[in-house]
């Protein structure tokens, strides 16, 4: 026959242990998810790296565009008269032609500077054309 021995349930030090583990690994999780390190934190940065990057990708697509559209017609000797590399560049840099498919995003393209501006924290990326050599940087 079944012979019960006396144990109706946990202890009361099981219990309280296993709080005690459940408060430490609640502590963690929410450290985590909320501290200078955490991942929400992490996350929006990531988000604002990659809709700037895409941008940034643009501008030297555009620019890498331009460089090949002017060394094929001054190849080819279908180059405008007057027409220089800094003309193509300018052209391909300006504020039609390259597209922040994303609301968060500003780009301007003014004087040979171009400005990417993240709207919600205000973070801006700057980058230089020069017009002699039509070289572009981006700014640190």
């Amino acid at each position: 026959m079944y012979k019960r021995n006396g144990n109706k349930g946990i202890t009361l030090i099981a219990l309280v242990i296993t709080i005690i583990v459940l408060i430490i690994l609640s502590g963690i999780s929410i450290a985590m998810l909320t501290g200078d390190n955490s991942i929400l934190k992490n996350a929006t940065k990531a988000k604002k790296e990659k809709a700037l990057g895409d941008v940034r990708e643009q501008v030297l697509l555009a620019i890498n565009t331009a460089f090949t559209e002017y060394n094929s017609k001054l190849v080819l000797n279908e180059l405008e008269e007057g027409k220089k590399l800094y003309d193509y560049l300018n052209d391909a840099l300006s504020e039609s032609n390259i597209e922040s498919n994303n609301d968060e995003v500003e780009y301007h393209y003014n004087s040979n500077t171009v400005t990417i501006k993240y709207k919600k924290d205000g973070t801006t990326v700057t980058g230089e054309l020069d017009p002699e050599t039509g070289k572009f940087e981006w700014n640190p």
